[in-house]
């Protein structure tokens, strides 16, 4: 087969008429082959794409990219998430008629990519014997908010790149502007001149129990590993946004299929990357991007070879250990360890101690909105894609001393005697009040002390 042949781009017509950009490498030699499929909404990305498309390739493998309805070269109106469940499964439609296709197709992608595989997962042709999925999640409320409030650094980021305008005012510091602007719904007209209802939707509809979020393609999209038919390798990262996401979806998975299926958890962030102030020797044991992983996932499901025994397994790389565990199933603790917040002074800092106070104590501190804490590491932290300067690194960073600011309140422990490894959620349990503030040369009074609201949270 002359070279090319092996590359080609094409235009797809989906049901609607509408026609979208889609890249076909196949290897040099034989055929048919099976086929390895992934779409992606980000032009930027294209060039990546086209190298993972050579690789895939060269591992006997026809590699299907496609760029999503309104963006790169498709045609159509670009609208977040709402046209890729429809757009997949017609692309799916035609690889299989290709006469290149041997009729064992797999799905593969990460984030976006990740996500619209969902929400293909109830519908998927026979031919499509598995999916591999990279950092997504199918739990778009809980990563959209955080306790109610709308997470900037995330989808305000996402919203900027990914607009589908360019800035009036050209696209240095956007995020910065984006966050001084009030109210934040104004955000699109005011950075680039347009409605944006997408991310005006996500701004406002921050009530888990409306309509938004209990009907439609976000209800479904919730739902849609309880539908999934095929193995699955997932891929997360410690330090990764979509992390609870990505183990609520794995959870999901019908018995069966999980029995099948792998979920690979590595001190990664979103783009799979290691970062902040911590070494992880091993941590690339299954190669760039997991491809040694996804070579033995595919090379089983879609050629029939002998599995490495990662079916049915968690695999799960141990932070400050610097190794790789499997669980059977899903991470299981041996034990449990409680902790108490005391109000007795240490280093600059409060207590943390495993004895329980005798008494109830009380800590306060002056918040001031104008005063901001900025956020150093952790997995909500997207800005640092953007490249703008002062963007916070993600994943485990060093933090400022205790007692580095008046309004930030620390609790440290003693020493650890032993080393201790933490399986399973940390769990914090706090009682917060905000008491009123009194005015200088004004009396103010109380017939009871403001209620404290108790606030439980936990995360991975």
């Amino acid at each position: 087969m002359e070279h090319a042949a092996r590359r080609k781009q094409c235009l797809v017509k989906m049901r609607d008429g509408a026609r979208l950009s889609t890249h076909v490498r196949l290897p040099k030699d034989g055929g048919p082959w099976p086929v390895i499929f992934g779409r992606s909404p980000y032009p930027g990305a294209l060039p990546a794409w086209l190298e993972r498309a050579e690789y895939w390739a060269e591992q006997g493998y026809a590699f299907v990219y496609q760029e999503c309805r309104g963006t790169g070269q498709s045609e159509g109106d670009w609208i977040p998430f709402v046209h890729e469940r429809q757009d997949g499964l017609d692309s799916l439609e035609w690889i299989i008629r290709q006469e290149w296709s041997d009729g064992n197709i797999g799905t593969y992608g990460a984030s976006y990519s990740g996500t619209l595989q969902w929400s293909m997962a109830g519908q998927l042709p026979a031919e499509v014997k598995t999916m591999f999925i990279s950092v997504a999640g199918i739990e778009r409320y809980k990563q959209n908010y955080m306790n109610g409030m709308f997470r900037h650094d995330i989808y305000t980021v996402w919203a900027l790149r990914n607009a589908g305008h360019k800035p009036v005012r050209g696209a240095e510091r956007l995020y910065e502007e984006a966050l001084s602007v009030r109210p934040p719904i104004d955000m699109d007209h005011r950075l680039f001149g347009q409605t944006l209802p997408w991310y005006r939707d996500w701004v406002t509809r921050v009530d888990e129990d409306s309509e938004y979020w209990r009907t439609g393609l976000w209800a479904e999209l919730k739902d849609a590993p309880t539908k999934c038919k095929v193995p699955v390798m997932m891929v997360a990262g410690w330090f990764d946004h979509n992390l609870e996401a990505s183990t609520i979806s794995y959870g999901k998975l019908p018995e069966e299929m999980r029995r099948q299926s792998c979920l690979i958890i590595g001190p990664w962030v979103h783009t799979l990357d290691v970062s902040g102030d911590l070494a992880y020797p091993g941590h690339d044991v299954w190669g760039p991007r997991q491809d040694r992983a996804a070579l033995a996932w595919f090379d089983h499901h879609l050629k029939g070879k002998a599995s490495e025994g990662l079916k049915g397994t968690v695999q799960a790389y141990i932070i400050g250990e610097g190794k790789w565990r499997a669980w059977d199933g899903w991470i299981q603790p041996s034990g449990s360890v409680r902790h108490y917040l005391t109000a007795s002074p240490r280093h600059g800092a409060h207590g943390l101690s495993s004895e329980k106070p005798a008494r109830q104590e009380r800590i306060s501190f002056e918040y001031d909105p104008d005063r901001p804490v900025r956020t150093r590491g952790g997995a909500a932290l997207m800005a640092y894609l953007s490249s703008e300067p002062g963007a916070s690194p993600p994943a485990s960073v060093v933090q400022d001393a205790p007692g580095s600011r008046d309004d930030v309140i620390s609790f440290v422990s003693e020493p650890c005697a032993e080393e201790m490894r933490i399986a399973g959620r940390i769990q914090a349990r706090l009682f917060v009040a905000r008491m009123p503030r009194i005015p200088l040369l004004r009396c103010a009074s109380w017939s009871s002390w403001p209620t404290a609201h108790p606030i439980i949270s936990a995360t991975a």
